[in-house]
């Protein structure tokens, strides 16, 4: 005989919802989940670092939404600059949004409308708000491994950001879902 040791279960993640909205349509009865923006990614071209020293010239804030069981994700960019069009252009409908995860993985996601960004004069920034669709297969992907890198395809071209929450879809879709 000889004694086995058995591993100890490893208890589920907690993880705190922090919603806008949760709530049912009294109307409809459409569920409705809206998670807080959280700071997807911050971001600076090494070339800028020296005028933006104190805050960065490009940040993404996300939150995901479940709208009757179709999850999506929403996205506002904030470029410190009143004429962002001649370095990124547009974001057009369809355009690619993909993630690289921490498991060899990448999942791409689509632009579900065009935004051409919002000039303030006044504060020297351009804002852009779109939104992404998940689908099920992407789903899936996104709840299994933690997001490194983020490349989004703009009207010039693309550009790649490092996330600083890795687990940013992990939580999110957890409490949406």
């Amino acid at each position: 005989w000889k004694f086995v040791k058995k591993s100890k279960r490893e208890a589920a993640p907690h993880y705190e919802c922090v919603y806008a909205k949760n709530h049912v349509d009294k109307m409809n009865g459409n569920v409705i989940k809206v998670m807080e923006r959280e700071r997807l990614v911050s971001y600076t071209p090494e070339e800028l670092k020296k005028i933006y020293v104190t805050q960065d010239y490009l940040t993404m804030d996300a939150y995901l939404s479940n709208f009757n069981k179709r999850l999506a994700l929403f996205i506002k960019i904030t470029i410190r600059t009143n004429n962002p069009r001649s370095a990124y252009g547009s974001l057009f409908k369809d355009a690619k949004l993909i993630f690289k995860l921490n498991n060899g993985h990448t999942v791409t996601l689509h632009c579900g409308q065009s935004e051409s960004g919002n000039v303030d004069y006044e504060h020297d920034k351009t804002i852009y708000m779109t939104f992404f669709e998940l689908n099920d297969a992407a789903i899936e992907l996104l709840q299994r491994g933690k997001i490194e890198m983020a490349r989004l395809y703009w009207g010039k071209g693309y550009e790649d950001y490092k996330i600083i929450i890795p687990d940013f879809f992990i939580r999110q879709i957890h409490c949406v879902k």
